[in-house]
């Protein structure tokens, strides 16, 4: 396991999501999400990264200093990202897959409506042990026990359309709307959702 420094992550970040809109809002959203799931894996890979309650969701200083200056703007993608371990990069990578096509705003609401930003004071920073005891029970979790994505079964994050979509159901029909077969499974049944809106507008 390699140690990456927040401004790394980033740097990694801006150049795997590419095509995907990372405003800087959106790049400290995603930053934190890195840092929760890695940590609930039992795989923290980053060395500094502290992240305070502000309005809009998590926020870390480092990453503020060095991008409030695109404010709401989209941030040049980088071409010379970290080469990260391979074992780094698997978990991170499937991470940023399932965050990256939300927006900034999506993940600021993702977050508000979770308890580690709801517990915490405003401008203080969101505890480790605050983080890791409420993803860890989150149904995402189970992704993480035996890492595997390709074999299944994978667990969906609970989004707000995901609460949309079981809010009339039972919990036992609710657990079962949590998973599907496979990564590969989901990710096909993404893309053909995906291609069904989008055949909405062009037709």
């Amino acid at each position: 396991m390699g140690i990456l420094t927040i401004s790394e992550l980033s740097d990694y970040i801006l150049a795997t999501c590419t095509n995907k809109q990372i405003t800087h809002m959106k790049l400290q959203k995603l930053a934190y999400y890195v840092k929760a799931w890695t940590l609930v894996a039992g795989y923290p890979v980053i060395t500094d990264a502290e992240f305070e309650k502000w309005q809009f969701g998590p926020v870390n200083l480092t990453v503020y200093n060095e991008y409030k200056a695109y404010g709401s703007r989209v941030i040049k993608e980088k071409t010379n990202p970290p080469v990260l371990e391979p074992g780094d990069k698997k978990i991170i990578d499937f991470i940023l897959e399932n965050y990256c096509d939300y927006s900034a705003f999506d993940l600021s609401t993702m977050t508000h409506n979770e308890e580690p930003w709801q517990q915490t004071n405003n401008s203080r920073v969101i505890s480790d042990n605050t983080i890791k005891r409420y993803y860890a029970n989150e149904p995402f979790a189970r992704n993480f026990a035996d890492f595997n994505p390709e074999q299944g079964p994978f667990y969906m994050l609970r989004d707000p359309a995901w609460y949309a979509f079981t809010m009339d159901m039972s919990p036992h029909d609710k657990e079962l709307a949590t998973f599907v077969d496979s990564y590969n499974e989901y990710k096909r049944l993404k893309q053909q959702s995906r291609a069904s809106i989008n055949s909405l507008f062009t037709t």
